[in-house]
């Protein structure tokens, strides 16, 4: 834990810990990066972050990944990331403003949480990244009753979810899109496996907003402890 004493004025720490939420490092890790950051070799693997918010997952991250990539659709999202980096002196990472449905990646693992159910075309997403990683940590919603049924084809394929409306970008918890698509969880399993990959490590959860389904799931087994 870095120190916030002078020479930073005391009005500059206030502001620096309110920008950031309060807290400069958690003292517990997420739960939903526990598992990953637990039973795998990290010290030499490269690993790309889907939304990384204000960096609350990027540190413990990047302090076990030889480099992380961390990508954020918003610029303020962004800047705190690089801000929390900097106080903490972490040097092994780059921070990239970017849609990820506009950017193309390869890196050992992909750390996949809080992004999908904000996109309007999840199966073609998956089917894209899918082949740039050997290990997922994916955590995202899942279809729940309320929604109005959608199919999103692919290749041929119909992929069934539901359709959730999104809350515009001045909300910060949304997407860019106006909708987006939560799948069933059964499609969402399909898509890995089709993928090659084994699920290793499986939870569900609620939150206010509905279920929630984490996963790790491991395309080559010779990195997992």
């Amino acid at each position: 834990m870095i120190s916030l004493q002078p020479p930073w004025p005391i009005l500059a720490q206030q502001q620096l810990l309110q920008m950031l939420g309060g807290h400069i490092e958690f003292p517990e890790l997420d739960f939903r990066l526990k598992y990953l950051l637990d039973n795998f070799n990290c010290e030499d693997l490269t690993a790309v972050e889907f939304g990384c918010w204000h960096g609350w997952h990027t540190v413990p991250l990047a302090r076990k990944f030889r480099h992380v990539s961390a990508i954020d659709v918003r610029p303020d999202n962004i800047a705190k990331t690089l801000l929390r980096l900097h106080l903490l002196g972490i040097k092994n990472t780059d921070v990239i403003l970017g849609n990820v449905e506009d950017l193309h990646y390869k890196a050992d693992v992909l750390v996949h949480i809080g992004v999908l159910y904000h996109l309007f075309n999840p199966v073609a997403h998956l089917h894209r990244v899918l082949p740039n990683c050997s290990i997922l940590c994916l955590d995202t919603h899942i279809n729940k009753p309320e929604l109005t049924p959608t199919i999103e084809i692919y290749g041929g394929i119909s992929y069934s979810g539901g359709l959730y409306r999104e809350h515009g970008w001045k909300d910060p918890l949304s997407g860019v899109n106006d909708t987006s698509v939560w799948l069933d969880e059964d499609v969402l399993t399909s898509i890995l496996i089709r993928h090659g990959f084994e699920i290793v490590h499986e939870k569900r959860h609620v939150v206010s907003a509905g279920p929630r389904l984490n996963i790790v799931a491991v395309r080559n087994p010779i990195l997992y402890v």
